[in-house]
């Protein structure tokens, strides 16, 4: 039982910090997608390369 747990907590630990590095780079793909499609669009993805990443809404 404590292999599970460790298992688990390394994985949200890794999970976060990606999660950390994506809102960093100034685009968080949730955010993006439902606000695009709150506008009735498909959704959105993030573009970009490292700091110049910016919400696209697919149309």
């Amino acid at each position: 039982m404590k292999i599970v747990t460790v298992i688990l907590l390394l994985a949200f630990i890794l999970c976060s910090q990606e999660i950390a590095n994506v809102e960093a780079s100034g685009c968080v793909f949730w955010r993006c997608n439902s606000d695009c499609i709150r506008r009735r669009y498909r959704g959105g993805i993030c573009q970009g390369i490292l700091n110049n990443r910016y919400c696209y809404c697919l149309s």
